[in-house]
């Protein structure tokens, strides 16, 4: 960070930490939906029919590209969740309500199947299983915290090169 005027300049490039919540997942998801413009697409389903969720496979489409430039984000924002911090290998549908810290990070149902599109989009998770009604977690991302937990300054300070570029 530099000085201009005695005020500081933030930096505006590159990678920035962000809380899960609903407004941020909706965000990205709204960015992210093909549009007029699309070109290149990308379709993703994480349940299938036969688990009894769904009525009928609907895939949802996205910006390839813009999924491409989300990617980071996403996995940030899956890193934050109680799962991945205790390392386990799959997340069962309730799990994904719950972020590292205990908290509820929403209790919409319709916010969580577009948080569930867009990881399955970034490969930050696979499909729900039929059997066991869960969704394996690739370790492709490492757990993360919230930019409002009161930890987090120190946890950045030993962690922002695995995510900066």
């Amino acid at each position: 960070m530099g000085f201009l005027n005695k005020k500081p300049i933030m930096k505006t490039e590159g990678f920035h930490p962000i809380d899960l919540n609903e407004d941020t997942v909706q965000a990205i998801f709204e960015r992210c939906l093909i549009t007029e413009q699309t070109t290149d697409t990308i379709g993703t389903s994480i349940m299938d029919v036969e688990l009894g969720l769904l009525n009928k496979h609907i895939p949802v489409l996205f910006d390839k590209k813009k999924i491409g430039q989300e990617k980071k984000a996403i996995q940030y924002l899956y890193g934050q969740l109680l799962s991945r911090h205790q390392e386990k290998n799959s997340i069962s549908l309730n799990e994904v309500f719950q972020k590292y810290n205990g908290e509820t990070w929403t209790e919409s149902n319709g916010t969580v199947l577009k948080f569930l599109h867009l990881g399955s989009a970034t490969t930050s998770i696979m499909p729900f299983d039929c059997q066991s009604k869960a969704a394996p977690l690739p370790f492709l991302y490492p757990a993360t915290l919230s930019p409002k937990d009161p930890n987090f300054p120190a946890w950045w300070e030993q962690h922002k090169a695995e995510w900066e570029d």
